[in-house]
């Protein structure tokens, strides 16, 4: 995990669900491969940058480390992502 990769934004309101949304539809769609990300993100560059961070940070979603870069969720972002996918019940938070 790199250090400041999140571009000093914090996580937001909705990024992680708006993020879980989309790699849920594509899981390139990081990097660009079906689009622009800031496009279907609705987010600014940095803002692409440190949303795909805190996805990995918080444990959500990973990256394979070789081949193509992807996003596939972890095991508990698929718990979380099927049962309380707008992080509204206070034991996800």
């Amino acid at each position: 995990m790199k250090f400041r990769a999140h571009d000093t934004f914090f996580i937001r309101k909705e990024w992680l669900n708006k993020g879980m949304r989309n790699v849920q539809k594509d899981p390139s769609v990081f990097m660009g491969a079906n689009g622009n990300p800031m496009d279907i993100l609705g987010i600014g560059a940095n803002m692409v940058k440190a949303l795909r961070y805190w996805l990995q940070a918080v444990g959500l979603t990973e990256e394979s480390s070789s081949g193509r870069k992807v996003q596939s969720f972890t095991e508990f972002g698929s718990i979380l992502y099927k049962n309380d996918p707008y992080f509204e019940e206070m034991g996800t938070l």
